[in-house]
Order: C-alpha cells, then sequence, then structure tokens
C-alpha cells in the first residue's frame, strides 16, 4: 500500500443517490463517507443509472468523495448497455486513478453487474475485488425466480470475489445457501449524523415509523395493530413518515378504522429532521415482511429510542431486551401486544445507555475500522 498517498478504494454501484432519486443507495453513500473518514484513505465512487435520455456523465466532489453518475438511455438493448457501461465505468476509474493515484481495491456495491464491472476491471489491474451486498432478493429467496443467465452471473462474482460483505447475519446466511463456496464477512452499516442527545421518553406514548410506503414495509398490517391497541390506550399517537405507492390505500385504511385523527402521514422529511425528532419519540415501529437490515432502526437506537420490530430479517442483529422486541412477522394481533407491551415496559428502557450502545456499535469509526481490516488483508494476499 502506498505511504505518500491515501490508499484508494473505487467503489462501483448499482444503486447510489442522485437528482430523480435522492434516497436510492444512500447507505452506500453513507457507507463511502464512512471510510473516507478512516484516516489515509480515500474513497472514489461510479455509479449507473438509466434515464430517459442518452448517454451522459456526471460528476462531483461531495464530502470529500469524487462521485461519477453515468446514465444510460433506459431503453438501450442490454448488450450494448453493458459493453458501453463497462467502457465509461473504465475511463471513469483511470481519470479517478490519475486524481487520487491507483486504486488498490475495487468494491462491488450490489450484485451481478456491478460486480461484473469491477471484476473486469480488477483483472485488468490486478488488484482485487470485493462485494457489499444488502439486496433482500436472497432473504427472501426472490433471487431464484431471476433469469437463469442472471442467476448465473451472480454466482460467478460470488465466487471470483476476494470478500463478499453481507450486511447482516441474516443476509449472510441466505448468501451462504444460495452460494455456499462463499464465507460472507458480516459487516453492519453505519450511522453517520452528529446524534442528539438521549431524552426521556414523552408523556404521550407516541410511536414512529420511517419507510417507503410499498407493500412489504407492511404498514397495513401496522395500522391495523395500532387499531387494536387504541381499545387498551386510547392516548396512542402513531406518526408515519415516508412516500409510495400506497400512500392513498393507508390514507383510507386508516379513515376506514376510524384511527385517522390518531394517524399523521408526514411524508419525506430530511435525514436531518429525522434526527432531530426521533428522541421524542416512545418508540419506532418496524413492521416489514423483510428487512437485510434496517438503518432507521439502527438511526433511532442511536438517538437512544427503542424499536419494536418484526423478526424479518436483519433487526434480530440489533434488537435486545433492553433496547426493544422482535415479534412475529405479517401478524397484526403480535404487533399489537408488542405495542402494549413497550408501552408497558417504556420506564425500564434507560435511553442514554441505549443510544450509547449503539454509538458504541455502529459509529463512523466502529464500522470503518471492520472494512479497513478487511480492505487490508485483501490488498495483502
Amino acid at each position: 500500500m502506498t505511504q505518500d498517498k491515501p490508499n484508494h478504494i473505487l467503489f462501483i454501484s448499482d444503486w447510489y443517490p442522485h437528482a430523480d432519486r435522492p434516497f436510492d443507495g444512500i447507505f452506500i453513500q453513507k457507507l463511502a463517507q464512512c471510510i473516507q473518514y478512516q484516516p489515509g484513505w480515500q474513497v472514489s465512487n461510479i455509479s449507473f443509472h438509466s434515464h430517459d435520455k442518452g448517454y451522459l456523465v456526471k460528476e462531483q466532489v461531495h464530502n470529500g468523495i469524487h462521485e461519477v453518475r453515468l446514465f444510460y438511455p433506459e431503453k438501450a438493448p442490454k448488450l450494448l448497455r453493458h459493453w458501453r457501461m463497462y467502457q465509461m465505468i473504465k475511463e471513469a476509474a483511470e481519470r479517478l486513478a490519475a486524481t487520487y493515484g491507483p486504486v488498490q481495491l475495487i468494491q462491488a456495491n450490489i450484485m451481478p453487474f456491478a460486480a461484473l464491472y469491477a471484476y473486469r476491471l480488477a483483472r485488468k489491474w490486478r488488484i482485487p475485488f470485493g462485494i457489499r451486498e444488502g439486496y433482500s432478493v436472497y432473504l427472501d429467496d426472490q433471487f431464484l425466480d431471476f433469469p437463469w443467465f442472471k442467476r448465473k452471473l451472480t454466482r460467478f462474482v460470488a465466487h471470483k470475489s476476494d470478500f463478499l460483505v453481507a450486511i447482516s447475519a441474516a443476509l449472510g446466511k441466505a448468501l451462504q445457501r444460495h452460494f455456499p463456496k462463499v464465507n460472507p464477512v458480516i459487516i453492519p452499516n453505519p450511522v453517520l449524523r452528529e446524534i442528539p442527545k438521549a431524552r426521556s421518553a414523552p408523556t404521550t406514548p407516541t410511536l414512529v415509523s420511517i419507510a417507503d410506503f410499498r407493500p412489504y414495509k407492511r404498514l397495513s398490517v401496522l395500522l391495523e395493530a395500532f387499531a387494536k391497541a387504541l381499545e387498551h390506550n386510547p392516548e396512542l399517537q402513531l406518526d408515519l413518515y415516508g412516500k409510495g405507492p400506497e400512500e392513498k390505500q393507508l390514507r383510507e385504511q386508516a379513515a376506514a378504522l376510524g384511527i385517522a385523527n390518531r394517524v399523521r402521514l408526514l411524508g419525506t422529511v430530511p435525514n436531518a429532521t429525522i434526527y432531530e425528532r426521533l428522541p421524542g419519540y416512545s418508540f419506532l415501529v418496524i413492521s416489514s415482511a423483510v428487512e437485510t437490515f434496517s438503518n432507521v432502526g439502527i438511526e433511532a437506537l442511536s438517538c437512544g429510542v427503542p424499536v419494536l420490530a418484526t423478526d424479518c430479517g436483519g433487526p434480530a442483529d440489533f434488537i435486545t431486551a433492553t433496547n426493544g422486541l422482535l415479534v412475529a412477522p405479517n401478524d397484526a394481533k403480535a404487533l399489537t401486544e408488542g405495542i402494549l407491551q413497550m408501552i408497558a415496559n417504556s420506564e425500564e428502557y434507560d435511553r442514554s445507555a441505549i443510544q450509547q450502545a449503539a454509538i458504541d456499535r455502529f459509529s463512523m469509526a466502529a464500522v470503518g475500522q471492520q472494512y479497513v481490516s478487511l480492505y487490508k488483508d485483501a490488498i495483502a494476499r
């Protein structure tokens, strides 16, 4: 590893935020910032996105990370598109290497195509490449419904990688089931924000959910469970942050259940605003059918807010008896009982201790050091 310049890591990412989709792959952008935060390490990122125009390159430096966004026509023939994307990625990577020094390692974020591009470029430069995976299709076995060629390509790049990172133990087990020759490394996502001080639970029990309004988030089950919980505690309040195709349906369901006056749909707000507001809630609810991790879960814990979550994969890695509760997924009755239990036990949760434990485990320093150790091992081989 070079000593006079920072060690240069190149991300090639299938998901990454851009103007039309500002939250798409934001966790990858946060991870890049986490690595960039480590002394002696430089991260660059190349991502690729479809749009309704021609091939296009946009570049910016954000928080010290040089971000190259490549856009391709959504109707472009697949083979032509992949050939063109690889050429554009290679050209962008060469420019980044000239600016920041030789790339020591390439990390692909999301299989298979980002990993295929990373594998080809790493082979050309004779450097290691690894994969960080966070896609839920392996957890719920939707991967098996992929076209046979895409499945074969995914297995190929997984087995060719120098490391494969899974963001939770549940996802790691699923990846090992699909790719038996691979031994995934479990490294969680980081918490990046300046964290507000933990506060006492509010006097009026106020629940919060932060999620896309999509079927797999099971917000309809949450509303059903919340309506039943209200029968036991009429003072309950539920705030839902997010947007998505189910918004109209959720509003109609809340009205039909007679709980519209106790449920607020607050849309999307900046992450900084969420952090400011989180400490004022009694607890966060994750009602999903499947989650590979749940960033919002660790963000709530880092603010000292307990978490009620369905046992849907990732949350099992960080929910304990001291910071929350796990209940069965897709079960309104279990979720109702969980809500009532969390309220009954609210005074037993030490919010300052919850916050400190989350910071110790998920801070930029804690997560970044795990990646740096992984990178050093791969580069040294």
